[in-house]
């Protein structure tokens, strides 16, 4: 081994750290991504709140209740933003393997079913569903790919939809695939017997022990003793009994090698360690066969990148080891990003852009409702001492017939009239709709409230008008489901690739796939897609067949049964056509063959 090679790149980096030092560098890191996050994070609360609905500020609401004036919440960013959520989900795509080569379809085939199988087994399209929904609303979405042992003692890949506030990233990170990032936190909240039953009963009272047992203290957030920028100033939330737990996945430069593997013949990373253990183990296999013990492996020394994970609390580090995931080289949370903010250095979705006009119709709303209550019970004004019942004033001068009294000699009460509500203010709340829908990009045809004479291609042109404005979205959505595939084809191949049969229920009933090691092919050897046989896809294919099929037809071409697939009838009616048409295409008397 050479040792100039280890000294000049060895670093001693956070997972080399001792335990408590290891736990300092974590709830440093954060701190940083919290201090940088904080606006944004604030950004994103409200964001969802304009999504439910709570779109007036505390104090704000205060003041119109003190003053007996209408607080009205007209809320049109939810359809908005569920007219987006209701495309992704009307038109999700599957995530397709291809091969690059010939000799690859087969495994392609295979690995395209297990990843079905899988998305089936944890409902991931609808968690990837919930992901996208999160970036519409607040510019930010994760998807976290885990394994789960408490069902299937073999283990299950399960897809789960993380809220955005739990995710801390790296600030320096700027791709949205977090290839850049050096470190991503997800922060939990656990409860005591959960922390026991994960990391042992050894560690509760190590954290009691070095952090103080909060139990029994009134305090909402315990800071722990320490630098407070380290780690964080959050252990303990007395509210709910938890502990904060943060997760982290952080990768290293570490001494390593580029290998060439000589069954596969593909250019593979190793550590040292695994590259030494794979030249000792060639050199016995030389031995055992009497052959003289020489180097057959071609490698280079370089450095490569290692993936890591831990769980700390406080200053207390209950985990770290290098990630178990051995054939991942990213992380297994998965991002969903909207909009860039270059300036802020944020993401950001549909919502921030449309609030301020919400808020704008919220106001002319209320506006509006307050002028016509008062109108028909407008106040009054008079000399002191000029009402004989200022009671009775109050409760019956808006009504027809009202005889008041007053007296004479201080003067008549004189009725204040209402200034007449300005036309401008009405054009302006009549349009705050449209307003949004032109800042969103959401048009009336993607809303589904069209006029009911308007055409139906028109109609579809507008439609795809309104998604060329979305596109910048739902291509990120692209991004996301090719780094899932990558994801799943890592772990399919580590955990599934067990000689296991798999059951797929497709569109010609059920058939079993088999897992086995055959599949070990790599980035090198597949492409992760998207389908195009979406609902959209096949409304489309359907437009040009209108034109084409009978020009066909009369031609003498047939029909291939495979059109069937694209009609949006039962299945069962897809299957016995196609059945009827390769009949009738057998039975037809074949062109003889010219002698």
């Amino acid at each position: 081994m050479d040792e100039d090679y280890k000294d000049d790149i060895k670093t001693r980096g956070a997972f080399d750290l001792a335990d408590v030092e290891y736990a300092t560098s974590i709830q440093s890191w954060f701190k940083q991504s919290d201090k940088k996050e904080a606006e944004m994070r604030e950004e994103s609360e409200e964001d969802f709140k304009f999504y439910s609905g709570h779109q007036w500020e505390e104090n704000a609401k205060a003041t119109m209740r003190q003053e007996r004036r209408p607080a009205l919440t007209l809320n049109y960013v939810l359809p908005i933003i569920n007219a987006v959520i209701g495309e992704e989900r009307q038109n999700r795509q599957e995530i397709k393997v291809y091969g690059r080569d010939p000799d690859d379809d087969a495994g392609a085939f295979a690995m395209s079913e297990l990843i079905r199988w899988v998305m089936d087994t944890c409902n991931g399209e609808y968690e990837i569903s919930k992901a996208f929904k999160d970036m519409i609303i607040c510019g930010r979405g994760y998807i976290e790919i885990t394994i789960d042992y408490s069902i299937d003692p073999t283990g299950e890949i399960r897809l789960g939809r993380v809220k955005p506030s739990e995710i801390y990233v790296d600030p320096v990170s700027e791709r949205e695939d977090l290839y850049d990032a050096r470190y991503v936190i997800r922060e939990k909240y656990l409860t005591e017997d959960q922390i026991a039953a994960t990391f042992g009963e050894d560690k509760v009272s190590l954290i009691k022990g070095l952090h103080g047992d909060q139990t029994n203290k009134s305090s909402v957030e315990h800071t722990f003793k320490g630098d407070d920028y380290s780690y964080g100033g959050r252990v303990f939330r007395s509210n709910d009994g938890t502990y904060q737990v943060l997760e982290v996945w952080h990768s290293e430069l570490v001494e390593g090698a580029l290998v060439q593997n000589p069954q596969t013949g593909q250019t593979e990373e190793l550590t040292i360690e695994e590259l030494e253990a794979v030249l000792k183990e060639t050199a016995q296999q030389q031995e055992a066969q009497g052959q003289p013990v020489a180097e057959t492996i071609d490698y280079i020394k370089r450095p490569i990148k290692q993936f890591f994970h831990g769980f700390v609390c406080g200053s207390v580090t209950l985990l770290k080891e290098p990630s178990p995931h051995t054939n991942l080289k990213s992380f297994p949370i998965i991002p969903i990003f909207g909009l860039r903010d270059d300036e802020d250095e944020s993401w950001f979705g549909i919502v921030k852009s449309i609030k301020d006009a919400q808020r704008q119709h919220n106001v002319e709303q209320s506006s509006l409702l307050h002028w016509v209550q008062t109108q028909p019970k407008s106040g009054w004004i008079a000399p002191r001492g000029a009402f004989v019942d200022k009671r009775r004033w109050e409760q019956r001068s808006s009504q027809a017939g009202f005889i008041g009294e007053y007296n004479a000699t201080r003067g008549m009460p004189q009725q204040l009239r209402a200034m007449p509500l300005p036309r401008h203010i009405l054009e302006m709340a009549q349009t705050r709709l449209q307003n949004m829908r032109d800042i969103s990009g959401v048009n009336v045809e993607l809303l589904g409230s069209s006029p009911k004479d308007t055409a139906g291609i028109v109609m579809q042109m507008r439609q795809r008008q309104g998604m060329t404005i979305l596109e910048t979205y739902f291509d990120n959505l692209r991004l996301t489901r090719r780094l899932i595939g990558t994801v799943l084809i890592s772990m399919i191949q580590q955990y599934i690739a067990d000689d296991r049969k798999v059951r797929i229920m497709g569109e010609r009933g059920a058939r079993y796939v088999q897992a086995t090691t055959d599949l070990q092919f790599g980035k090198f050897d597949a492409i992760v897609e998207d389908s195009t046989d979406t609902p959209n896809d096949k409304m489309a294919t359907m437009y040009i067949l209108q034109t084409t099929l009978p020009m066909l037809l009369q031609a003498g071409v047939p029909v291939p049964p495979s059109f069937v697939d694209i009609l949006p009838i039962s299945q069962h009616i897809k299957d016995e056509w196609k059945q009827m048409l390769e009949n009738m295409m057998n039975q037809q008397p074949q062109p003889e063959q010219p002698q």
